[in-house]
């Protein structure tokens, strides 16, 4: 295949290159899906906009940014398969309303999240 310009180029387009870096903070990832399956008074997250956004859903109706550290760790458990997207729910951020895609929690996740809680943490790792 050729381009306007006679060029060879491959039938592949090309991908964006991915802004996030992988994550290796364990406690940070039980944190996310601690959250995810909506514990400690939390209702979860979802994917909103165009550019799937992560945020953080308040209540029933409600939905607030997360941080890009927290975002990018929502990000790499999609992408790892520890988080499953779910149904589309009309939510709204301040004056905003629009839809919304739930993130899920895979029983198999759960399972692994009861594994880590009880393994004993390093005497190197931060507190």
């Amino acid at each position: 295949m050729e381009d306007l310009f006679g060029n060879a180029v491959s039938e592949e387009p090309k991908r964006a290159r991915d802004s996030s870096s992988g994550v290796n903070d364990m406690a940070m990832v039980m944190d996310v899906v601690r959250t995810a399956s909506g514990g400690e008074d939390s209702m979860g997250y979802v994917l909103a906009g165009r550019n799937q956004r992560v945020y953080r859903r308040v209540d029933r109706e409600t939905m607030t940014p997360v941080p890009v550290w927290e975002a990018d760790t929502v990000r790499q458990c999609i992408r790892s398969g520890l988080l499953k997207t779910g149904g589309t729910h009309v939510l709204r951020c301040g004056a905003v309303r629009g839809p919304a895609v739930s993130l899920l929690v895979p029983k198999s996740t759960r399972v692994q999240l009861a594994r880590w809680q009880v393994l004993k943490r390093p005497a190197s790792w931060p507190v």
